[in-house]
């Protein structure tokens, strides 16, 4: 109920709570999030009859995991670090501390205070001490597409323990935990709902089912570096998925979650029915959310150990006395908010111990959040592990993974790039594949001298949230090693396997500007492979040059290297060295095989490098006139306007990778000096 003033305050009889827990559960699986596929009529419902919170999330985990780390922290209302289970050098528990934390948690708080508590949900993977404490329990792991072993079991369940309590006409407030096991994987679906989304069980057949769902505009055939966890279940071992990235995979395991979701729609509809028909559902508050969402093949992924949005976000949708129907607000909560915004709802004191924060004001509309920023982890693989700091609209993620062997930064405008899409997005083949043409401004932003200042900022306000959730780890700013680049020659040798390629053909290598260069439409007459790898200086492509090039016994080279070169401070002499090594090393097996290559470009973003990077060409182009086998594809004069700068036109919006017009003007280049050589 709510007073003139637009405060929620205590009726007479106090609130019921009806807490509902998917397993794994992405956001954008939602209409309220933007999603046009997934039909969820009575979650829908729901949205329009309370508030959507637009920016909840799980903090993070330190196991794989990820739910156990949350399921806690949404018991207990404490943070990671804090959490029972939490480990990490330093952290040091009492033995008993888990027994304190589980009479302090949940359903212990509610007890006490008179509240009938019941909770429904999935086997293990939670904090086991807290369950225990409600008074009535139906737990089981129910991911089969069958009534009797499907989310139907959950709702049948709380359905029965709703009528136990109206058959003995009982007056206490109850707390309802009302967990499902779902869409988790295996996602089976009903026979009705598989064939509504075109899918099967058993993964697909072949080509893509023209009935499942499309893919994402968010996915990826592979993240662009390895995400930290070596042979992580949920990468390489989900039931019909494996380490399959394609399209029918990826469409079948969607449709699979879909299908999965709507039929937990269909049973939180019918608890909500059997409250109003029990004269409850106008004094029961009721979330809808998740334990942390997942990827599903967004950005290559498939699991939920990353800090994209569509995984380090979760779906939160509340309704209750008092609550403004069909409003929204961004939140920036973390499900440990969970307890101390019940406690506060039922006029309950909350725990000393808690960590979390009371969002009743949000529910009242007095405010739109209540942190001015959010920070995550996973830390379930190789440590450090990711860090991710969110504030105002903008997010900074840290990699620091692989013993040091992956240290990467992203930096997004959300804002304008609310889907996180990354240069990888713009590649001509994708954007043909998903019929979706990101805008130019949306890419990682971290390397844009521009930025600079903002990843600066996000950097020092992660640090010192880092310091002050007590996170016992601290992330490297050293350089990282060729071997960063093990899973994009590893996929290379993937596709090898599936299709070999021809000896003898035209070998395009290098740096992203050749990985994001539809070579095949663009030279169709020519026998042409493509293996190049975003991110890589002339010392990577020379570390794995056995994987990247003298496999292939190349005819023709095309080689375009040594932007990233002098971006991370080497020098003009060093770039030059680098590359007559590379020349030499392809001679010493192929002395006739030709190398065309293409002098590094001028760009918006890196033009303050530009002479060191002018330098460098130079001295290749020197080299190149005094060899018989080395050509000099000179690219640069191309990409300036008639000012003498580089021309915006032909750079996507990071200020540094091609566009079509950009690759149209190579390609045209690049083709006269292979008729030349023919």
């Amino acid at each position: 109920m709510s007073g003139s003033n637009g405060e929620i305050y205590a009726a007479k009889k106090r609130p019921n709570f009806l807490f509902i827990l998917t397993d794994d559960q992405s956001p954008e699986t939602l209409s309220v999030y933007g999603n046009k596929v997934c039909n969820t009529p009575n979650i829908d419902k729901l949205a329009a009859r309370g508030m959507t919170f637009d920016d909840a999330h799980h903090m993070g985990s330190w196991v794989g995991a990820v739910c156990t780390a949350s399921r806690t922290m949404i018991m207990t209302g404490r943070t990671l670090w804090n959490a029972p289970g939490a480990r990490g050098p330093g952290i040091k528990f009492p033995k008993d501390f888990r027994q304190q934390a589980a009479e302090q948690s949940l359903p212990a708080v509610f007890n006490r205070a008179g509240y009938d508590t019941y909770r429904t949900c999935k086997n293990g993977n939670s904090f086991k001490e807290a369950n225990a404490i409600f008074d009535e329990s139906d737990t089981a792991t129910m991911r089969q597409g069958t009534a009797d072993n499907g989310s139907r079991w959950h709702g049948d369940k709380v359905i029965d323990y709703l009528n136990r309590r109206a058959a003995r006409k009982d007056q206490d407030p109850f707390l309802i935990y009302f967990g499902f096991s779902h869409p988790h994987d295996p996602r089976n679906a009903t026979p009705k709902l598989a064939e509504k989304y075109g899918v099967s069980n058993d993964g697909p057949s072949g080509k893509p089912n023209p009935k499942a769902p499309p893919l994402r505009s968010n996915y990826l055939p592979a993240h662009p570096f390895p995400h930290g966890h070596p042979g992580l279940r949920d990468e390489v071992a989900v039931q019909g998925v494996m380490k399959n990235r394609d399209e029918a995979t990826v469409r079948n395991e969607l449709g699979r979650e879909y299908a999965c979701i709507e039929n937990i729609d269909s049973q939180v509809g019918r608890v909500i029915s059997r409250l109003r028909k029990m004269g409850e559902l106008e004094n029961t508050y009721i979330i809808f959310t998740s334990d942390h969402g997942i990827a599903v093949g967004r950005h290559g992924l498939m699991g939920k150990q990353n800090l994209y949005e569509h995984t380090w976000r979760v779906p939160f949708i509340v309704s209750g006395p008092g609550i403004k129907p069909g409003s929204r607000a961004s939140g920036y909560c973390y499900l440990l908010d969970v307890l101390p915004t019940f406690c506060d709802l039922a006029d309950i004191k909350i725990p000393d111990v808690v960590d979390g924060k009371s969002f009743r004001p949000i529910l009242e509309g007095k405010v739109d959040r209540i942190r001015d920023s959010v920070y995550g982890v996973y830390c379930g693989g190789t440590k450090p592990g990711m860090r991710s700091i969110k504030t105002d609209g903008w997010k900074l993620i840290e990699y620091d993974v692989l013993d040091g062997k992956v240290r990467e930064t992203q930096l997004f405008n959300l804002k304008e790039n609310p889907f996180e899409y990354l240069a990888e997005h713009h590649d001509p083949q994708l954007v043909k594949l998903l019929k979706h043409q990101p805008a130019p401004n949306q890419i990682d932003l971290a390397e844009l001298p521009e930025y600079a200042a903002k990843r600066k900022e996000l950097e020092n306000l992660l640090a010192a949230e880092m310091k002050r959730l007590g996170d016992p780890y601290t992330l490297s700013k050293n350089r990282v090693p060729a071997t960063r680049f093990e899973s994009s020659i590893q996929q290379f040798e993937k596709q090898d396997k599936n299709s070999p390629p021809c000896k003898g053909g035209i070998l395009f290598t290098g740096s992203s500007s050749i990985r994001m260069w539809d070579t095949i439409t663009s030279f169709p007459n020519r026998e042409v492979l493509n293996r190049g790898f975003g991110g890589s200086q002339i010392s990577d492509v020379l570390y794995y040059f056995d994987r990247v090039v003298l496999k292939y016994e190349p005819s023709v080279i095309v080689f375009y290297c040594g932007d990233n070169d002098i971006a991370n401070q080497k020098s003009p002499e060093q770039v030059f060295n680098d590359y007559q090594t590379f020349s030499e090393k392809v001679h010493a097996a192929f002395p006739e095989t030709e190398i065309i290559y293409l002098p590094i470009k001028p760009s918006k973003a890196r033009w303050n490098m530009w002479q060191e990077m002018s330098k460098a060409n130079q001295k290749i182009r020197t080299l190149s006139e005094s060899k018989k086998y080395l050509h000099y594809c000179d690219i640069v004069p191309a990409m300036l306007n008639d000012k003498g700068i580089p021309n915006e036109n032909y750079l996507i919006g990071d200020g540094l990778h091609l566009n079509k017009t950009g690759y149209k003007i190579w390609t045209d280049l690049v083709e006269k000096e292979l008729k030349k050589l023919d």
